[in-house]
């Protein structure tokens, strides 16, 4: 799937100064502790997965190519970004390293060979 142009231009920099900015306006810091934001990225991760419940993978998939459905859960997945994007840059996280370290990280835990159209969970050898 191609990037919309919004994403190939935007930076997370951009984003988490815009987010920054909307939180200082409404002098929104005292309620961002890392608790705080950890569980409404919880109670988000779970409006998100209620668009879903009891539907079966293909009555998802036509789900989200309805419009009006699409957009609800578009909303969702845009709280839950801005919310990491704030927790990441209210406690200093660098993103694009934290993805990258964990994708090698990945990487090196399903290799190709081994985990092509699989999905069983890692375990490490004991």
């Amino acid at each position: 799937m191609k990037a919309s142009p919004d994403d190939s231009r935007t930076t997370v920099e951009n984003l988490k100064r815009e987010i920054a900015s909307f939180v200082k306006a409404r002098d929104w810091e005292m309620f961002h502790s890392p608790k705080d934001l950890g569980e409404a990225i919880a109670i988000e991760a779970a409006e998100l997965l209620e668009h879903f419940l009891w539907k079966s993978p293909d009555q998802t998939r036509q789900y989200l190519r309805q419009g009006k459905s699409k957009k609800a859960v578009t909303r969702e997945i845009a709280d839950l970004f801005i919310l990491l994007l704030n927790f990441a840059d209210l406690y200093c996280v660098d993103i694009t390293q934290a993805v990258k370290s964990k994708l090698r990280l990945l990487q090196k835990r399903y290799p190709v060979r081994k985990f092509r159209c699989r999905s069983e969970k890692y375990r490490p050898l004991y």
